[in-house]
């Protein structure tokens, strides 16, 4: 018996019991870390917050905000958001750590920002972060979808339809001519 695995995923926790397929396991929130503290609880970094499992099926929201990922400390975890660092301690209580940022934000705060390159505008028109930002850019992966699928339905209408002419015009070749009746009259004197 292997026993029960968890998966963090885009669609909440999933569990999967002696290689089952996975089955939802409780919190639905798009995860993209998570770990054991030193009570066995559960901690998961989502995009909707910070996560502790209180109970088999319940958690808690430590903290709000977009949590990018999860580091074992000495003594708990750091868990990076969009906003900073988190230290969260053995026992489940999340604080934003000033300290741990603060040289990093003295070092970036004092460096100039890389160049716009051509690369980086290409890849940000692929994605739509141009045009809608890093929040949005979902807009304009569901715009050229739809557009993709349009343009797949026009092309098959108009490939059908200049098919259908092409048979048109060969049966129209093929088909016997009527011969032009010559009309003579004899003339007699």
């Amino acid at each position: 018996m292997m026993g029960a695995v968890l998966y963090a995923t885009k669609y909440g926790l999933m569990r999967s019991v002696d290689r089952a397929a996975p089955v939802v396991a409780g919190l639905p929130y798009d995860l993209r870390d998570i770990d054991r503290i030193d009570s066995g609880a559960l901690i998961a970094a989502a995009k909707e917050g910070l996560f502790l499992q209180s109970a088999p099926d319940k958690w808690v929201q430590l903290a709000q905000g977009d949590f990018r990922s999860l580091s074992r400390e000495d003594d708990g975890f750091l868990a990076t958001s969009d906003e900073g660092v988190w230290r969260v301690t053995a026992y489940g209580i999340a604080r934003p750590d000033t300290a741990f940022g603060a040289p990093l934000a003295e070092g970036m705060a004092g460096a100039t920002p890389p160049p716009y390159t051509l690369e980086k505008l290409v890849m940000d028109l692929h994605t739509g972060k141009f045009f809608f930002g890093k929040t949005w850019e979902w807009i304009w992966i569901d715009v050229v979808g739809g557009a993709m699928v349009l343009l797949g339905i026009t092309g098959i209408v108009i490939w059908r339809r200049s098919e259908k002419a092409k048979a048109r015009l060969a049966e129209a070749k093929l088909a016997p001519r009527a011969q032009p009746l010559v009309l003579s009259a004899e003339l007699s004197g």
